[in-house]
C-alpha cells in the first residue's frame, strides 16, 4: 500500500540503494500503474521517459551534460548496476534527473536496464534526423523490439539519410505503431508498413494502389497522398466483401475541404440513429473529444457489421474518414449519464425557483423538457434581464441563474451527441 502511494521518483530512488532493492520491486512492480517508456534520441542527446496511467508525474532521465549548473541544481552521484552516474536536479522537479556522464553509448543501456527491471511498460522510440554516434544505440538486444516507432522532423533538418532508415528499420521490430513526420519511402520503411496495428504517415505519396489495398492495420493516417476517392470506395469493397472479420477500426485521408464525395459501385445509407450513434470517438490517435458522423455514408457487411466514409471539415485540416463501428454506439454511456444529470437538475429546480425566484411564468416555463437548448438559453437570458431590470442585482439572483446555466450546459451536451 505504501508503494502504490509513492511518487516515481521516491521509488527510483529506492530501487538504487541495492540489487536487494531493485529485486524486491520487481515483484510490486505492476501496482506502479506505470503506462510506458518512451526513448528520445537527437544528437547529442537522449532521454527516457516513464509515464503512469494515474496521472502521476513523469518520470524522465536526460543524458545532457552541456547543462550551466546554477546554485539551485541539487547534485547527487547514482549507482546503478555497479556504474556511478553523476546526475543533477531541481529541487522543485525532481523527477527530471540530468546525467552529466559523457559516454552516452555506455551509460544508456545500463540506466534503460534498470528502467525495465523497475517498470513492466512498453517501448516507444521517437528519432529525429542526424544521430550521429546515437545510431550505434541500435544495435542494442534492448532496442530491437518496440511498440513504437516514430521518425520525426528535427530543429535543423527534416530528412533522414537512407542508411538511417535502413539501420532503424532492419534491426527494430516495431509491434504496434508506426509513425513517419518526414518524406522517406526507403524500401526498409516500406516493409514495416505492413506489420504494424497503427500506420501514421505524414507523407504516403509514394504509396500505389496495389500497396494501398495490402494494408491490413487497425488505425491508418495519413496526411498526404496521391489516392482519391475511387481506391477508398475499392478498399471499402475489398473489406465489406472479406470472408474473415477485418480488424481494421478507423482510416483517415487528408483532403481538400467541403469536397463532394460520390461512389460507383458501393451501396450506402443515410445516417439512422437507431443503427448507431451519431458521433464516433476520436481515440488515441487524435486525442480525445469525438467527430460528427451524422453526414457520412453508411454500409453493411453480411455479418452486420457497420461502417460510415465521411468529409469531416475542421478549422485547420479536412480530412476522409472509414470508421468501422466495431461499438454501434460508443457515445451511450456519456448519453445516459447527461440524461441521469439533466433529470436530476430539473427535478431541483422547483426548490431553486422556490427559494431564489419570484414566481414569474417564465421560470415555471423554463422547466418544459421540450425546450431546445437554443430556446432555452433565450428565455433563460430575457427572465435574467428581466428580473436585473425590476429588482437589481442579488445573491439569489445569481444563485438562481448560474443553477439554470447548470441545466443549458447539459442540455447542450445531450444536443452535441444526439
Amino acid at each position: 500500500m505504501v508503494l502504490k502511494e509513492m511518487e516515481p521518483i521516491e521509488v527510483f530512488n529506492l530501487s538504487v540503494c541495492s540489487k536487494k532493492s531493485t529485486r524486491r520491486l520487481q515483484i510490486f512492480s505492476k501496482r506502479l500503474n506505470a503506462d510506458a517508456c518512451y526513448i528520445y534520441l537527437f544528437h547529442p542527446v537522449a532521454s527516457i521517459t516513464i509515464t503512469f496511467k494515474n496521472y502521476k508525474k513523469d518520470l524522465k532521465w536526460v543524458f545532457d551534460g552541456s547543462e550551466h549548473l546554477t546554485k539551485k541544481h541539487v547534485q547527487e552521484t547514482k549507482v546503478l548496476s555497479g556504474h556511478s552516474f553523476k546526475t543533477t536536479f531541481f529541487k522543485e522537479t525532481p523527477n527530471k534527473i540530468m546525467c552529466r556522464n559523457a559516454n552516452i553509448l555506455e551509460s544508456f543501456p545500463i540506466v534503460l536496464q534498470h528502467f525495465l527491471d523497475i517498470f513492466i511498460v512498453s517501448l516507444h522510440l521517437i528519432i529525429e534526423p542526424h544521430l550521429g554516434d546515437l545510431e550505434k544505440l541500435f544495435d542494442l538486444p534492448l532496442l530491437s523490439t518496440c511498440a513504437g516507432l516514430e521518425f520525426t522532423r528535427g530543429y535543423r533538418t527534416c530528412f533522414f539519410l537512407p542508411k538511417v532508415v535502413e539501420q532503424v528499420c532492419s534491426r527494430v521490430k516495431v509491434k504496434t505503431t508506426l509513425k513517419v513526420g518526414l518524406d522517406s519511402s526507403h524500401n526498409h520503411l516500406r516493409r514495416q508498413v505492413f506489420n504494424v496495428e497503427n500506420l501514421i504517415l505524414d507523407n504516403a505519396t509514394w504509396m500505389g494502389r496495389s500497396e494501398f489495398m495490402r494494408l491490413d492495420c487497425r488505425n491508418l493516417i495519413f496526411h498526404r497522398h496521391s489516392f482519391d476517392i475511387k481506391e477508398i470506395e475499392m478498399y471499402a469493397l475489398m473489406w465489406q466483401h472479406r470472408i474473415d472479420k477485418p480488424k481494421l477500426e478507423r482510416m483517415e485521408f487528408g483532403w481538400e475541404p467541403h469536397s463532394l464525395l460520390q461512389f460507383e459501385v458501393l451501396k450506402t445509407m443515410k445516417w439512422d440513429p437507431k443503427r448507431r450513434s451519431k458521433r464516433c470517438l476520436k481515440y488515441d490517435t487524435m486525442g480525445g473529444g469525438t467527430i460528427d458522423c451524422s453526414e457520412a455514408f453508411d454500409f453493411v457487411r453480411k455479418d452486420g457489421l457497420l461502417a460510415s466514409i465521411g468529409m469531416v471539415d475542421c478549422v485547420g485540416r479536412s480530412f476522409v474518414i472509414f470508421h468501422v463501428w466495431h461499438d454501434p454506439f460508443p457515445t451511450k454511456r456519456q448519453e445516459e449519464l447527461l440524461e441521469k444529470r439533466l433529470v436530476d437538475l430539473v427535478g431541483r429546480a422547483p426548490e431553486i425557483n422556490r427559494m431564489n425566484g419570484v414566481g414569474g411564468v417564465a421560470e415555471g416555463a423554463l422547466l418544459n423538457p421540450r425546450l431546445s437548448s437554443g430556446d432555452f438559453q433565450n428565455l433563460l437570458h430575457e427572465t435574467y434581464a428581466h428580473r436585473l431590470g425590476l429588482f437589481g442585482s442579488s445573491p439569489q439572483l445569481d444563485a438562481w441563474f448560474n443553477f439554470h446555466n447548470q441545466i443549458l450546459h447539459v442540455k447542450r451536451e445531450l444536443e452535441y451527441y444526439c
